[in-house]
């Protein structure tokens, strides 16, 4: 089967489960899926165990290859994951950085003729940060860095791109610059998965959102169908309208929160 499927996954850190027994999927490629839900609700977990970076048990497979029986290498061939948090602030410069991410191992793209700091100014320009490329990391911001790691994660050219709430230290337009990036990239025939809390970003971009709850899912469906004004108080505890504007885009509208005097 092709694309990413999910069935019977456990997963959390130490003793505690996060997610349990969670079925998913398929998500298909050429798809940005966006993982939507209250704190605490599985969502980062969920992309933690897709890459093999918590306690998971289950069944999780991309394109019929059994994902948890992969050494760490091969699994890194396939899956790249960027995390919330930025890159440090290292001792190097953003070119280095993002070559050390393409020498961790093969890309799952095949051959490249160009060399590794080829590779690197190529992902730097088309995240819009080539003109940096020279500049230690400790120059950056908080938001420029989180472009650098997903610099890391593109040169690699994984099938498979998980990215936890790749937007949360960005601007008004460079969330748009990065959301435009990431639906391109799964249009190349990859999968993407973003977490996000930025509902609107959600319905605006994603082909699929996934909304989940205390560690289960609720709805894996296109936005408008996913996003409904019941399972968003059900979810969130808020009472909200779904309106579409003029340009017929899909706007979360909230209301009110339950308890609220």
């Amino acid at each position: 089967m092709q694309g990413l499927t999910i069935e019977g996954v456990t997963a959390g850190y130490g003793a505690t489960d996060i997610i349990e027994r969670l079925d998913l999927g398929p998500l298909p490629h050429g798809e940005l899926t966006a993982f939507v839900g209250p704190n605490a609700a599985g969502k980062s977990t969920l992309l933690r165990a897709i890459a093999g970076l918590v306690r998971t048990s289950g069944s999780i497979r991309l394109d019929g290859d059994e994902l948890t029986r992969l050494s760490a290498g091969k699994r890194a061939r396939r899956v790249a994951f960027m995390p919330q948090t930025p890159p440090d602030r290292l001792h190097l410069s953003v070119l280095e950085s993002v070559i050390g991410a393409l020498m961790v191992g093969p890309t799952d793209g095949g051959s490249d003729d160009r060399s590794p700091a080829e590779s690197a100014m190529a992902a730097l320009a088309r995240i819009g940060l080539a003109e940096r490329a020279m500049e230690p990391l400790a120059n950056l911001s908080g938001g420029q860095r989180q472009l650098v790691g997903l610099a890391q994660a593109l040169v690699r050219k994984p099938s498979l791109l998980l990215l936890d709430e790749p937007t949360s230290a960005l601007d008004l337009r460079l969330q748009v610059v990065v959301m435009q990036l990431l639906r391109s990239y799964a249009r190349e025939g990859n999968i993407v998965g973003v977490v996000i809390h930025d509902l609107g970003l959600a319905a605006r971009w994603a082909d699929r959102v996934v909304l989940l709850d205390e560690g289960s899912v609720v709805a894996s469906a296109p936005p408008h169908e996913a996003l409904t004004a019941d399972r968003l108080n059900q979810v969130y505890g808020v009472a909200c309208r779904l309106e579409r504007c003029t340009r017929g885009t899909l706007q979360v509208l909230v209301d009110d929160v339950q308890g609220a005097s």
